[in-house]
């Protein structure tokens, strides 16, 4: 937010900043997310999980996380931004990790998951096509076209 002063310059409105995220507090993020994870991974038209039940859990998990670090007090906005950022993050490290497995061999040894990645994991799903991929690639030379 800009307020002009008289001069034309403008004062720039500092935000506070916020400590940085621990481990613990992402980890409990997402043992939380884990226990309510078919309301905020299940699927965006079940009738079952509306907008409301989503965003109640939210404010769930929210309550919680800032119960248990009263020091770093989070928004519900924060907390769904992290877990974007954590999921981008253990899935990126899982595909790497997939990738390594699935080579020729002669490198070194790929270095085990993170904590963070092993926690997406178990709320994706093993076989979810975001972290495994497709299973088999489409042989295209078997088309004719006209």
């Amino acid at each position: 937010m800009d307020i002009s002063t008289a001069d034309g310059e403008a004062n720039k409105v500092k935000r506070q900043r916020k400590s940085n995220w621990r481990q613990d507090s992402c980890l409990l993020l997402l043992q939380l997310i884990a226990e309510n994870k078919t309301i905020i991974e299940g699927k965006k038209f079940d009738s079952a999980v509306t907008a409301k039940v989503r965003r109640d859990t939210w404010d769930e998990i929210t309550r919680k996380l800032n119960a248990a670090f009263p020091d770093s007090v989070r928004l519900k906005s924060e907390i769904e931004k992290k877990w974007w950022a954590l999921k981008a993050q253990g899935r990126e490290e899982l595909c790497q990790y997939n990738k390594i497995l699935q080579g020729t061999g002669g490198g070194p040894p790929p270095k085990p998951l993170s904590e963070t990645a092993l926690a997406v994991q178990l709320i994706l799903g093993r076989d979810n096509v975001a972290i495994s991929g497709t299973s088999k690639g489409l042989d295209t030379s078997a088309f004719k076209f006209r």
